[in-house]
């Protein structure tokens, strides 16, 4: 796997989903990069997260909601980019968009590797694509902006979480898989305040931001229960309780991984929240540093 800092960034996927970084000149000066991986999955073992169907099937199916979820936020932001006056937020929201598209063309890469195991993959696609654009159609800019705000707050406490937890990355003991999950948390922490500094920017009010991380943790949480049990059964393990009691202890068990998540979560409904107000600066430095990424230069990191 090779990991490079170049700017110019192109997406190529199926139509429904494809879009283009901005112009890399515009997002000179950001406090994060956009960086440009690529993975070769040909040698990733059938169940690479501890070894553990319920872990694995959970983790691939989540990572099939991105692509689209992805779009979705980079549509929902640059449709009130032009009300944003602040340039170093202009720069911000560029290189967010790029960094959200170098993301949906790894898991897009990841998903076209797993359909051709055998797993449904394209029908979990769907979900995320059919969800969120029922809400585009029922809503509005504000609405969808919202929406996006929380979904960021959830990539980016499950990203900052992921950076902590070293258990998880023991877990996570096929390498490219690490990597590519690493490189995403770490930008997910990057760049977790851009939407909702936009949001903040076009006068969002609280209970638009309120009702949106409503309508994400109740459709997300149905649409992860949903692509768990599908995947579970598909691969024949739904029935496989030693896998579950194994892969439910370290998602939500006393020491597992989601559990000290969900406070954070909730802490988005504070009023006068903000993104970073949960940091994770050590691990983040910790993880740059092990996938070789450069250190922050005048703010900027490489």
């Amino acid at each position: 796997m090779s990991l490079s800092t170049s700017t110019s960034t192109t997406v190529r996927s199926k139509p429904v989903r494809t879009f283009t970084a901005d112009n890399g000149a515009r997002h000179e000066g950001a406090t994060f990069p956009v960086r440009r991986p690529e993975f070769d999955f040909s040698a990733t073992p059938k169940y690479w997260f501890g070894n553990n169907p319920t872990l694995t099937h959970f983790m691939q199916g989540m990572a099939a909601l991105f692509p689209d979820g992805e779009m979705f936020f980079v549509k929902s932001v640059r449709a009130v980019r032009d009300q944003v006056k602040d340039e170093q937020l202009q720069k911000e929201i560029s290189a967010f968009i790029g960094q959200e598209a170098m993301h949906s063309k790894a898991h897009l890469a990841l998903d076209n590797h797993l359909v051709a195991q055998g797993l449904p993959l394209k029908d979990i696609e769907k979900i995320a694509l059919n969800l969120l654009g029922f809400i585009h159609r029922a809503g509005s800019k504000k609405l969808d902006l919202s929406i996006t705000c929380a979904l960021e707050h959830f990539t980016a406490t499950w990203a900052q979480q992921f950076l902590e937890h070293q258990k998880t990355h023991d877990l996570m003991a096929d390498p490219t898989m690490r990597k590519m999950w690493t490189w995403h948390a770490i930008e997910e922490s990057e760049h977790k305040a851009v939407a909702f500094d936009t949001y903040k920017a076009i006068g969002g009010d609280y209970p638009t931001r309120a009702a949106g991380m409503v309508i994400a943790m109740l459709g997300l949480s149905a649409a992860l229960v949903h692509i768990e049990v599908k995947m579970m059964r598909h691969d024949k393990q739904l029935t496989n309780w030693k896998s579950w009691r194994f892969g439910m202890k370290e998602m939500f068990g006393r020491k597992g991984f989601f559990t000290p998540t969900i406070p954070k979560l909730f802490d988005y409904f504070r009023p006068g929240f903000h993104p970073n107000d949960h940091e994770a600066d050590e691990a983040l430095a910790r993880r740059r540093t092990e996938m070789g990424f450069e250190l922050p230069v005048n703010g900027a990191v490489h």
